[in-house]
């Protein structure tokens, strides 16, 4: 037979909820802030400095997202150096 749970469980069980629920609004938070205030500002400033970071324009000239191999031959000495 189990006892009630006593004062100090519910206490606790009614914190966590409390607690639960300002965790869940302190992250929306925070993270609206990160984005408003340190990406949505430098997002702005690489569009007004022209910087193409996943090369759109050279897709919409080409009309392709193919990009052509490495043309080196694969023996061992270019295996061991990729870049």
């Amino acid at each position: 037979m189990t006892e009630p749970p006593g004062l100090a469980r519910r206490l606790l069980d009614g914190w966590l909820e409390v607690v639960a629920r300002f965790g869940e609004v302190q992250t929306l938070v925070l993270l609206g802030l990160i984005y408003g205030l340190v990406f949505g500002p430098a997002s702005l400033v690489a569009r007004s400095l022209g910087n193409d970071f996943l090369s759109k324009r050279r897709l919409r000239e080409a009309g392709t997202a193919w990009q052509i191999a490495d043309s080196r031959p694969h023996d061992l000495e270019n295996v061991k150096q990729p870049f």
